[in-house]
This record gives structure tokens, sequence and C-alpha cells, in this order.
């Protein structure tokens, strides 16, 4: 037996920290976070606090070895066998020995067990567990360590006596069956208990994931800072301010009636619905209603966590919250954008297995962020979403234009949804123009949405679902411009399925037609679509050739949409950038069934054929919709699509036993395509130098900061490609790094990204 150190007193978590002051700690934190959360603490499982006190105590233990304590004595220098250093593997198997011993309630040794094992990680599956501790490698590597521990050591810091527990036998048999039983107990829970089971799991891991976190991430003297979260008041008046600077319009009597029959709402439910016609102001009337549930709070105030679909509409949501809520004085952000874009930006700088702290806890008074990442949170086994988790107990979560959630989840999130706010207080509302209608508890605001549909008449959609060639969709459409010019005024609005179609439009109308042409697509820096999306709402005449990316949430008002084929809700998400402040008669919207050269439909590239199957069947015997019908034509398509798509009851099954569950990444973003960021340098030539300084900061944590702090600067000057096979990124692009710096020649702030024709020819990328 190996004698590590004279006292258990001098063993070492990390290498400034004891392992009874890092464990101590975890305690305390994990306490202040529930305090302050001030959650539900999910009342039909055992007390959170007393829990985390085990995790907490097991979650290290295996560093009390000899090649550990030497690793963490000098990490940089360590020479040592890297494989005998590590600590999970006797932490998860002498905890689960312990808990076995002390006859545990099976669900809450699980959970333990769950926390120990993954915080390096990621959760496991019941059977991933299983097999972790019968494969051979797991029982080599408890061999060779086994030895390498200190019996006494082990004893005076956990009180676990090694040889009681029968350690040095072989443990990983009864492990097994230990975990057999704990399956058997989850697998018995009925499904609305187990999906609770689930997330109450994830909340202690969350817990865990932070506070171990935290203690890395913040200075010693911060630590009680941090966690004293007095969140700031935030208060309606703001928003009358707000709503009072607003432009005259006839649609400001019914926005304010709507905003205040919600304000007035007195039904007491967890999940609520917004269901009113594009242009209402469902922003400001959602943060409104948030405001009346946070206020009346007379515990730490909850936090604001906004949903939304898309990046194009994240900074223009952003600015509305910011113009409301930041206020001068305060040193840290109120309002905290929170994307995937970022996250591809800056993972691949920090140390693997390592996830960026501050971005990741969300530690702001209002979150905005995306479905992805908010699904991630809520389901993704990584440790670098479910860092995020705890967050979303007690709080006011607002998902915007709910409809965008793929089929797949419906049922998944309905659940989970339901489970979250029953267990921890939190309110959610999910709105939409067109409500799928799929999260079955939510309680309707609005007394009769239909009522506010019937007030308008700002557009008819006209359906020519004949297939129309690309280049014959193109001339037609050249023609109509130039016969539109004869109009005082006009702004057109032409949506295409695809990026390569969006662009091949574009380039033809601007050689043809005169006048202001703008370009709205991913192929553009989200700093010239913001720019482009100000003077568009300034304009008197122009065109905007664009893809989905001003579909839903962009508040652009324009007098006559064309749009390509696409599923239902996506018409009627469109139909609604038409005469959206009802400043004229009825506009019209008019929808082509465009074909590529070889007879296909773009439609078909990008969108589920079942959705597009239910738009044909709805719209087999009409050819004109006005908009007064597409409050009862949508409830009639979400009802189809319940009926005839799979919702995804198998991944909520998965979901609740800890069995394989499909990628989520895939679910909501579709087959995986490689994707490469490209920053455009031109337009923010200091960014090189920023990013130089920052990556040469010794302190990895003050790295992490300052390359955070430049998290915005980078996402409003990035365009990205999904590359094919043969694509080679250096054709357009300097490696800097781990970023890519676009070459100047392939970008322009009109067109956005450019492939010089020997790359375009080979079709390398998709764009």
């Amino acid at each position: 037996m190996v004698k590590l150190l004279c006292s258990y007193k001098e063993i070492k978590s990390h290498p400034n920290t004891l392992l009874r002051k890092h464990i101590n700690n975890i305690m305390k934190v994990s306490a202040s976070i529930v305090d302050t959360e001030y959650c539900h603490n999910f009342p039909h499982f055992p007390d959170v606090k007393n829990v985390m006190e085990i995790i907490a105590k097991f979650h290290d233990l295996g560093k009390v070895t000899h090649h550990f304590q030497k690793f963490i004595a000098d990490p940089d220098n360590y020479k040592g066998n890297k494989k005998l250093k590590a600590h999970v593997p006797l932490s998860f198997l002498v905890s689960t020995l312990w808990l076995s011993k002390c006859n545990f309630n099976k669900l809450e040794a699980f959970a333990i067990i769950q926390a120990v094992i993954s915080h390096h990680s990621h959760l496991f599956t019941l059977d991933a567990l299983e097999r972790k501790v019968t494969e051979d490698k797991f029982v080599d590597l408890i061999k060779r360590q086994r030895n390498d521990f200190d019996k006494k050591l082990v004893f005076d810091l956990f009180g676990i006596d090694l040889d009681k527990l029968g350690f040095y036998k072989e443990p990983w048999f009864s492990v097994e069956d230990y975990i057999d039983e704990m399956a058997e107990s989850i697998n018995k829970l009925p499904l609305e208990k187990a999906i609770s089971f689930r997330l109450w799991v994830q909340y202690l891991f969350s817990l865990l994931l932070e506070g171990d976190r935290a203690l890395l991430a913040i200075d010693s003297k911060d630590i009680d800072t941090y966690f004293d979260r007095k969140l700031v008041k935030l208060k309606q008046e703001a928003i009358n301010v707000y709503i009072s600077k607003a432009p005259a319009s006839s649609l400001n009597s019914l926005r304010m009636k709507a905003k205040t029959e919600v304000i007035q709402n007195d039904i007491q439910s967890d999940i609520y619905s917004l269901t009113l016609p594009t242009g209402m102001g469902k922003t400001l009337t959602a943060v409104s209603w948030a405001l009346k549930i946070r206020n009346k709070k007379d515990k730490p105030l909850p936090k604001i966590i906004v949903v939304l679909p898309f990046l194009s509409i994240i900074d223009q949501t952003q600015r509305i919250y910011k113009e409301l809520f930041d206020k001068k004085g305060i040193d840290f952000p109120i309002v905290l954008p929170s994307h995937s874009l970022s996250e591809i930006l800056f993972d691949t700088e920090l140390e693997k297995g390592t996830a960026e702290f501050f971005s990741d806890t969300w530690h702001s008074d209002i979150v905005i962020t995306t479905y992805d990442q908010f699904i991630y949170a809520l389901a993704d086994v990584s440790t670098k979403y479910q860092l995020r988790f705890h967050n979303l107990c007690n709080a006011i979560i607002i998902i915007d234009e709910v409809q965008s959630v793929p089929c797949r989840l419906w049922d998944s999130l309905d659940n989970i949804l339901s489970a979250l706010s029953h267990n921890t207080g939190t309110r959610i509302l999910v709105m939409s123009a067109t409500q799928p209608g799929f999260i079955e508890n939510a309680k309707e605001l609005i007394h009769e949405p239909k009522e506010y549909f019937k007030k308008f008449g700002r557009y008819r959609i006209v359906f020519s679902l004949n297939p129309i060639n690309i280049d014959d969709f193109i001339s037609k459409i050249i023609n109509s411009i130039n016969d539109w010019r004869e109009n005082n005024k006009y702004k057109i609005l032409i949506t295409m399925n695809t990026r390569a179609s969006a662009k091949r439009v574009f380039s033809e109308i601007i050689k043809h037609c005169e006048g202001e042409v703008y370009f709205l697509t991913a192929d553009i820096t989200p700093k010239d679509r913001l720019n482009s999306i100000d003077r568009i709402k300034e304009a008197e005449k122009c065109v905007v050739v664009s893809t989905q990316v001003v579909e839903a949430g962009v508040d652009i008002d324009m007098d006559f949409v064309i749009r390509d084929f696409a599923p239902l809700d996506s018409i009627i998400q469109i139909a609604g950038r038409c005469n959206r402040n009802y400043q004229k008669t009825r506009s019209e919207v008019e929808i082509y069934y465009v074909i590529d050269e070889k007879s296909k439909p773009y439609s078909e590239m990008i969108y589920d054929e079942v959705k597009l199957q239910e738009t044909r069947k709805i719209l087999s015997n009409i050819s004109v919709v006005k908009e007064e019908d597409v409050y009862e034509l949508s409830k009639e398509y979400f009802g189809q699509l319940k009926m005839k798509k799979d919702i995804g009851k198998e991944i909520t099954k998965a979901f609740s036993k800890w069995s394989e569950m499909p990628d989520i990444h895939q679910e909501l973003r579709g087959e995986y395509k490689e994707q490469y960021n490209f920053i455009v340098i031109k337009q923010d030539r200091e960014l090189k130098k920023l990013v130089e300084e920052a990556l040469n900061i010794d302190n990895k944590w003050e790295r992490k900061r300052t390359l955070r702090s430049l998290n915005r600067k980078i996402a409003l000057v990035t365009v990205s490609a999904f590359a094919k096979r043969g694509f080679i990124p250096e054709l357009i692009a300097e490696k800097f790094h781990n970023y890519w710096l676009l070459n100047d020649n392939c970008y322009d702030e009109k067109s956005g990204l450019i492939l010089p024709e020997n790359i375009a020819e080979m079709e390398t990328c998709i764009i």
C-alpha cells in the first residue's frame, strides 16, 4: 500500500485547493443556488440539499491516489501515467459500493452515481452504465489503481472502510447487480413520474457542474458575491414608455387591447399560450406577462429566458430588451444573448471537456437564446449543456414562434415542459400566429384569438401551384417588377427556399432592375443584415430577396410578397411581412411552385415531405386564402400533422427510461453537414489583433473571459457554409488559430459570400 501524504489535510482536489475545502464549497455553492432559485424542489423526490452533500462528498473521491496527487502538484510537468491519474472510475466504483451496502433508495442512488460518473463527460444510459462497469479496460484500470489508494486516508476523509465494501475482491460484479436493481426501479415508474425523476437527476447534476466550474472560474474572494444573486427589478413602466415612442398606427389600439387582456387575465396555470396575428406586438405583450409574474414573487426574482427559432432575429429581439432594461451603472449584463454561433466559434479554444463557464451558465436576468440551445439544455446529455439546466427551474420561459419545433420533438417537449413546470415552479409561454397546439396543458391568454384574426384584412394569399422552372420564374418576376415600377410606391419581398436559388434570383434582379435591391440570407453577415433591415424599414421603394431568415419575427412591412412553395405555417408566417402595419388596403402574397433544371422542387430540398403533402391536401380546392381565414386553416393543418406525423413518443420514452436517444442535434438541424464559419475580417480589421491578444493570455480563465467578450463582435461579421466532400477552405480563407478569416474578395456587403468560379463550378459548398 502506497503512503500518500502524512495527513488527509494535505490531499488536494486542484492545484491550489484542498479536497476537504472543495467538497465543502460544492455543498455551499449548490445550497446557495437552490435557495436563490427557490423552486418547488421536486416535491416527490428526496431533498436536493441532502443528496447534494453526498454527491459533493463522492464526486472527487478517486483523487485520493498517489498518481493523482503527484499530477495535481504540478499538472503542467506531470510525466506519469495519464490513465492511472484518472479519478472518475474509482469515485464511481466506491460510491456505488457504499450506496449498495447502505441500502439506499435505488432512485436516489442512481442520481448520485450518475452525477459522479458523468461530471467530466456526459450523462450515461442504463445500458452504458452496465457496459462500463464490466468492460475489460475498466476492470483492468481498477485493478491497477486500487492498490494506489491509502485506506486510512479514505477512511479519514470519507468515513469509508474499503475492506468492508469488498473493494479489494471483485466488486464490479456486485456493482453490475446493483445497477440492474436501479434499472428495474426506474422501469417501474409511470411515464409522468419517470420524466420528473429524470429532471430531478439533471437538476442535481447541473448543481454539481456549476459549483465545480464556478470554483475554478472565479477567484475565491468573489465566490460569495457571485452566488449572492440579487437579480435586478424590472419595471412594467419601461414597456409603456417604449410603446409610447412607437410610430402611430391603426394597429396600436388592437395591440394595446391584446396587451391589456393578457395582463388582466387571472388564469392560474403553469403553461400558457399566446395566439395573435403577426404584427400584434407579441414580444412586448409577452414581456409584460413575464414581468407581471416576476414582480409578484416575494422570493428571489426568476430569470426570463426568451427562446427564438432563428439567429436572424436574436439581434432584433436583443435590441428591444436592451432598450427596455439595460441600465447604466450595472456591472453585468441584464440581457445575455446565447446562441450556437458563439459556441461554434469559441468551444474549440477551450480545454477538452471544459465549457466556457460564464456563457454556459446563463448568469443573467434575461437570456435570449435559440431553440437548439434551449432544447440541448433540456435534453442533451453533455456537461456543456447540462451545466445550464438548473437555470430553467423557477424561471419564466417565453418560447416564440413555437411552430418551428420539429414534429419529432413535439411529444417530448410537451411532457418535459409539463414536468419542469410542475416540479420547479417554472412558468412557460408558447406563442405564435400559427399555434401548433402540441403543448396540451397550455392555457390561452387571449379569450378568443379567432376574433383578433377576423379584424384583419391585410393580405390575401394566391396560390399558383403548377410547376415553374427557376429561369421562367425569374423572368416573370423581373417583368412584374418593371410593371410595378409605374406605381408611386412599392416594396417587394421575394422569398426562396434555398440560399443558392435566392442568390440566383438576386443576381438576375440587380442586372435587370433599377432601384434598391436587398439580399437577406445566411450568406450575409448579421451586421449587414441588420443594416439592411433598418434601410428596408425606411425605404419607400425596394426589392428584397431572402430565404426563411425573414419568415418569422423580422419586423419589416412589405407591399407585395412572392414566395416559393412551403409548408402552410411557413407560408402564413411570410404573409405576415405583407402590409404588416395595415396602412393600405388588402395586399397580395403570391405562392409559386418553383423547380430546378432537373425538375426537382426547391421545397423538397429542405422541407419535410409530410408537411408539404398536408399543405397540398388542404389547398387542393383552394386558390385564395384571406388573412381572416388563416387561424382556422392553420388549426386544421396542425391537427392533421398530429395525426399523420411521428411526434416522437419513442423519444419521450427513451428520455424517461434512460435509454439511447436519437441525436437531438440531428432532430433539430437535420442530417449532419460539415459547417465552416468564416469571419469577414474586412468588416472589422481590429478583430484579428484582439483575438491574438486574447489567445496569448496565460491565465486560462482570463483568456476565456476575454474571448467571450469578443463573442458579439465576431458573431456580427461571420458567415457560414455547409461543405460538400472535396471542399478546401484554404482556397477562400486564411487559417488563424481555430478561426477562418475570409479573403476580402470572397465577400460583398450586398450579395454576401462569394465563391470563386473555380470553386463554385466544383459545387463543393452548399450555399
